[in-house]
């Protein structure tokens, strides 16, 4: 919200003491930011005096142009100019731009400087102005055209002393003065922070200034006289409060200089005078209205008697409503609207319509006052897409207590700058059939003591009481004494309307003194430990990790955890709908779901780094994903969440160099066996896992490439083997899609699973999590290798071969691992049969392994390679 500080005066009188830059600090320290730079404002004219016209001569050189002699005042004497103006005439004041002045230019459209002219022959000192040469023709109005006579301001502002302020600047003299503007930034709690008002109120407390705020008291306002309009409200849970007033005989105009200069001071444009006063009143009071015209209003409803109801949309949904903005707007059930006789005439709390807009011809007003609920009114205003000062206000709550006083100082101020009266006012109060208490102060429950507030906020000084109370009854809060509690100074607290939206209990009320005393003022201390710190089991585990995949040399990523249908059909990786957690309230069509796979991420971190040139890519993410498995309750969301890890592959994983110009890219096995290495890096014995080919009945999602895809299983005793996770490449029609430039592969890994064995086994060893991280001195003895190849049926895997000899070699004691270096089919092999080598290894950590203890750990593989998969030594 802009901030005027010559309109926040009127307020605050003594605020004319304080710098600019300290009344943002004060306001900024309160808890109202004040954004950016402070901004000066005021015209754009320079050098523009009030002079009067004292003789007229014909220019001696033209027929159309008159020699003009202007008198200054004392101090500036009396000059001539040369002037074509039709209307000049003697006796004139008149706005007199000297040379050196600025000024405004219709022909070019842009301000200039007034040089030393001389016109036919004759010099000019300067020009007389017209309204557009000083751009105030939408502040001040003028028969005709030519230049700006002022007599009949001067009579109506200072009618006895008009000889005395020639030569006065006249910004000066019209009150159009630089002013400081603020660019506050209010909070979504605090309402009356987007007044005039609230501003006033927290600056003059925070400061300990006088405050003086208007007050008008609507004793005269005729509430029992008979009325062309009506107010039945017959849904109050959408509007408890609706106040109409009628006005006659108003004349529309424009408004005066003041009321125009502190609108667009505050950012708000002047349109007329009726229209205007309500948009002051709003900035001044944070309470919105509206004014209608009468006659029209009528002529829309078809009826002379017009009955106000506030409705919602669902009986008009899908109608177009013509709003003041001149834009179209398709109504909802979500929409709210203020009707008249069953007609929609207004947007309720957010616009008013154009069928019934204030116009030049408008003799006959009625003025809305009304107070709408915040919900209502943010969802009634995103129905259609807008946003306005007055929706703004709504949502964040106005005063329920202050509709009244908005309402006639509003009609105080129209019958000042618009004429007419006011013939009748009726209103309709339904706030307990809408579940709301009717607004009234409400005391709080337990007093302010002030050892108790010293303690609660950890001051270490004591709060003084006389400047304390002071401040907290500038900003509306009643304090009355409470003897019974004589060992300290304590009050009993009531909370005016306006804060009550905020302040309940005595914690709320502890940020006030808080704020008051002074943020800064609080000392810094840190509270008592009372538990023991501890560090989750996983934590370390989970560090560790990081540690292993940065060391391989991949990248962290973090994403979004949002997704949409779009993306997920471009990946091939469709949600289960089931399952699915869509966002009641998303911001874009891209972001409406929550993802139940780590690959979708991963890719679109793919597509976009290929599109920047990046197309040579190792990254991983920790992530959760997201499965609706029952309804929410009050204690559980009904949404499981799982801690997932995904892996990325893409291009060639090392850079060019002389003896190798094209690096061979990644490929399956190269993903594979960064898997293997980070699992067992963590400590996962290898005869525990498994990757095993999808079967074909199985199937996987569209974005896998059917013949390099592989699940990876954990393996258990005799229990049923759980999924981990899925590793691949990414189908060549995904990778097409995405313009990747290489083939992608993924591994998108159950992370809790894999955590969750990690520390079974780090139990079961006896060696807690800081074990991932020691090492030990490499073994001095000699270590046995033996290069075995098994001959094997064809659809027979490797990894089933492999996990069999580690099922046997994990109870050898010196067994350190085995490595697959060669695959043979071809001659000397039948044909439906193939050929495993394998190197395996043994190493003792104490003496030297013997001969005849390596043959019998051979023996010991060959037997079970025959026994569990018919494998035979090749000889």
């Amino acid at each position: 919200m802009l901030i005027s500080l010559e309109w926040l005066s009127q307020y605050v009188p003594t605020l004319t003491t304080l710098a600019p830059q300290r009344i943002a600090e004060a306001l900024t320290q309160a808890g109202l930011e004040v954004e950016g730079a402070l901004q000066a404002v005021g015209p754009q004219f320079r050098g523009v005096v009030l002079a009067q016209v004292t003789a007229l001569a014909p220019h001696p050189n033209a027929d159309k142009l008159r020699l003009v002699t202007l008198n200054q005042g004392l101090a500036l004497g009396s000059t001539q100019v040369v002037c074509g103006a039709p209307n000049v005439a003697v006796g004139q004041y008149v706005a007199f731009a000297q040379n050196g002045a600025t000024v405004f230019s219709k022909k070019t459209g842009s301000w200039f400087t007034l040089t030393p002219a001389t016109i036919r022959g004759v010099e000019s000192a300067g020009m007389v102005c017209a309204l557009e040469e000083l751009a105030l023709e939408g502040q001040f109005t003028q028969e005709g055209g030519g230049i700006w006579e002022l007599n009949a301001w001067l009579n109506e502002h200072h009618p006895q002393t008009a000889q005395q302020l020639l030569g006065q600047p006249l910004e000066a003299l019209l009150g159009l003065e630089t002013d400081t503007l603020l660019h506050t930034a209010p909070t979504a709690n605090r309402g009356d922070w987007m007044s005039y008002h609230g501003v006033a109120r927290e600056l003059a407390a925070m400061e300990a200034l006088a405050l003086t705020l208007p007050t008008t008291a609507p004793t005269t306002l005729p509430w029992q006289a008979a009325s062309p309009v009506g107010v039945q409200l017959s849904q109050p849970q959408r509007c408890p409060l609706f106040m109409a007033a009628t006005l006659q005989s108003v004349a529309v105009g424009p408004s005066p200089a003041w009321l125009a200069k502190r609108l667009q001071a505050s950012g708000i444009r002047s349109i007329n005078n009726v229209v205007d006063v309500t948009n002051y009143v709003m900035l001044e009071t944070g309470q919105p209205l509206h004014a209608f015209d009468l006659q029209r209003l009528q002529a829309t409803t078809g009826s002379g008697t017009c009955v106000f109801d506030v409705q919602g949309g669902e009986a008009f949904a899908g109608q177009v409503f013509e709003a003041l903005d001149g834009a179209s707007y398709t109504l909802n059930e979500a929409s709210v609207l203020v009707c008249a006789n069953g007609q929609p005439v207004s947007l309720a709390g957010v616009m008013g319509g154009a069928s019934t807009a204030i116009e030049e011809g408008t003799t006959q007003v009625v003025l809305e006052a009304a107070f709408f609920p915040s919900a209502s009114t943010r969802r009634s205003a995103r129905s259609v897409g807008i946003r306005t000062e007055s929706s703004a206000r709504f949502e964040r709550g106005v005063d329920p207590g202050g509709v009244h006083h908005a309402f006639a100082r509003a009609l105080e101020l129209l019958q000042q700058v618009a004429g007419g009266s006011v013939a009748s006012c009726t209103q309709h109060a339904a706030w307990e059939p809408a579940g709301l208490p009717a607004p009234a102060p409400i005391t709080l429950a337990k007093p302010l003591n002030l050892q108790e507030m010293e303690a609660f906020l950890g001051l270490a000084e004591p709060l003084s009481p006389a400047p304390l109370k002071q401040a907290l009854e500038t900003l509306g809060f009643g304090l009355t004494p409470c003897p019974q509690q004589a060992t300290a100074e304590a009050w009993q607290v009531t909370v005016p309307t306006w804060r009550q939206r905020d302040v309940a209990v005595m914690a709320d009320l502890a940020e006030e003194v808080a704020r008051l005393h002074g943020f800064e003022h609080i000392p810094a201390t840190l509270p008592p430990r009372l538990t023991q710190q501890h560090t989750p089991q996983r934590q370390p585990v989970l560090h560790h990790l990081h540690q292993i995949l940065q060391g391989f040399g991949l990248q962290e990523v973090m994403t979004t955890s949002l997704t949409g249908p779009a993306w997920l059909a471009t990946c091939a990786t469709p949600a289960q709908a089931s399952t699915l957690v869509g966002l009641s309230n998303s911001h874009s069509a891209e972001h409406t779901q929550l993802r139940q796979s780590m690959v979708p991420s991963l890719l679109e971190v793919a597509q976009h780094n290929g599109a920047t040139g990046h197309s040579a890519l190792a990254l991983y993410e920790v992530g959760r994903t997201y499965f609706k498995r029952s309804q929410a309750n009050p204690k559980h969301s009904g949404v499981q969440e799982n801690v997932r890890l995904g892996l990325l592959l893409l291009g060639p994983q090392q850079p060019a160099h002389w003896q190798q110009a094209s690096p061979k890219a990644a490929d399956f096995y190269t993903l594979k066996g960064l898997v293997e290495s980070t699992l067992a890096a963590l400590g996962l014995s290898a005869e525990s896992l498994a990757f095993e080919a999808p079967s074909l009945t199985e199937g996987v999602a569209g974005c896998w490439h059917p013949g390099q895809v592989a699940h990876l299983w954990l393996k258990e005793g005799s229990g049923k083997p759980k999924l981990l996770g899925t590793l691949g490449a990414v189908h060549p029609s995904v990778a097409s899609r995405l313009k990747l430039k290489h083939p992608a592969f993924v591994a998108d890994l159950d992370l809790d699973a894999l955590l969750k064995q990690v520390l079974k086994q780090q139990g079961q060893s006896g060696h807690g999590c800081l074990a991932l991280n020691t090492s030990k001195a490499p073994s001095p003895f000699p270590a046995v290798e033996r290069d075995l190849a098994w001959v094997l049926p064809k659809a027979c895997t490797q990894g089933a071969l492999r996990q069999c000899l580690l099922q046997v070699a994990a109870q050898q004691e010196a067994f350190k691992g085995l490595a697959l270096f060669d695959v043979y089919q071809g001659k000397g092999l039948e044909p439906d049969t193939q050929s495993l080598a394998y190197r395996l290894r043994w190493q003792a950590a104490e003496r030297t392994l013997t001969d005849a203890e390596v043959e019998a750990w051979v023996n010991e593989l060959c037997m079970a390679a025959q026994a569990t998969l018919g494998a035979t030594l090749r000889g």
